[in-house]
């Protein structure tokens, strides 16, 4: 019930930055970079962008990944 309160004030907001944690069957475990916008003209549209650090070896596995 308190979230159903809190979502009813919209005063449930989304985290728009921060690092994810995937699990990946070939890769293994990887920690991206992520960062949410949203776009005022259109509050349903949003962009969602996953990084890897420059030298990482979430980097190298990302690389590898995009070759297949």
């Amino acid at each position: 019930m308190e979230f159903e309160t809190h979502w009813q004030r919209h005063t449930v907001r989304t985290k728009a930055y921060g690092i994810k944690l995937i699990d990946h069957p070939e890769a293994g475990r990887l920690a991206l970079s992520y960062e949410l916008t949203r776009f005022p003209q259109d509050p349903e549209v949003s962009l969602l962008v996953y990084t890897a650090a420059p030298g990482s070896r979430e980097e190298a596995a990302l690389r590898l990944l995009g070759k297949e």
